[in-house]
């Protein structure tokens, strides 16, 4: 959370049970708000990160032979 603002890594709405490959998504909402789909992240989404030095955010996916690493200014 950063100035009444989250973020939190799930798996995106299209998620299908049982599936091999799934994507991850970044949902958002400020304090009293509902949670809103913001990016999708590729697939296998975790490890958020905020950095607030530079204010970014900053997460890792990966999967068996496949590694994105990425930030969101």
């Amino acid at each position: 959370m950063n100035r009444g603002r989250f973020v939190v890594s799930a798996v995106c709405p299209e998620y299908i049970e049982l599936q091999t490959r799934i994507a991850g998504c970044l949902y958002h909402a400020w304090l009293g708000e509902p949670v809103r789909l913001w990016t999708r992240t590729g697939i296998y989404g975790q490890n958020v990160s905020y950095w607030p030095a530079a204010d970014e955010l900053w997460t890792v996916n990966e999967a068996p032979g496949d590694r994105n690493v990425f930030h969101i200014d």
